[in-house]
């Protein structure tokens, strides 16, 4: 019972509907301590706006990332192959690959022949709940409802319009006239 007791802050996590920065998107298991590899669909990548992460970088050599247990780093292979390794477990990523790492550091060697490019994120698990994404959090907020445009508030406009073309049309008269403009 203490050991599932030390297990729960790391593997409670469960990633919320959407990953627009920095929103989380629903996995199909928790993330435990340690790094979890999951592939994603095109559509996934759209939908989560993964190609607007901040995070962009060419790795040709092997390399190490780390997250804390306050946050999960997620990793998306655009390019390239790697293995990504930590204490437990090995697992080979290519493109289309998202690691959600928490928790923990994970060594990643690549594969020869031109690298990996990598998109990240760090976000913080107090922005992602167990239900997913918290209230609080910057989820997309809903569009507000406009009021139509009034008839009152389209002749304000149209009035508006046709005295500013008066004063457009006077104004380059005078200056026609005055020689200060060549007529067209």
């Amino acid at each position: 019972m203490a050991l599932l007791a030390l297990l729960v802050p790391c593997s409670a996590l469960v990633l919320g509907p959407r990953l627009s920065a920095p929103t989380a998107r629903q996995a199909r298991a928790s993330i435990r301590c340690g790094f979890e590899v999951e592939e994603l669909s095109q559509s996934d990548v759209m939908e989560m706006n993964v190609m607007n992460w901040p995070g962009l970088e060419k790795r040709t050599s092997a390399f190490s990332q780390s997250a804390s247990d306050e946050e999960v780093k997620m990793v998306y292979v655009k390019d390239g192959e790697a293995t990504v390794s930590d204490a437990e477990e090995t697992k080979t990523v290519g493109p289309g690959s998202l690691i959600m790492i928490q928790g923990g550091q994970t060594k990643w060697d690549v594969a020869e022949g031109g690298g990996i490019t990598l998109i990240s994120l760090v976000t913080s698990t107090d922005e992602v709940t167990g239900e997913g994404v918290a209230k609080d959090s910057a989820a997309p907020k809903e569009a507000e409802e406009l009021e139509p445009v009034t008839l009152k508030e389209y002749a304000g406009l149209l009035g508006a319009g046709l005295l500013l073309g008066f004063v457009l049309s006077v104004g380059s008269t005078l200056l026609q006239s005055s020689g200060l403009l060549a007529p067209p």
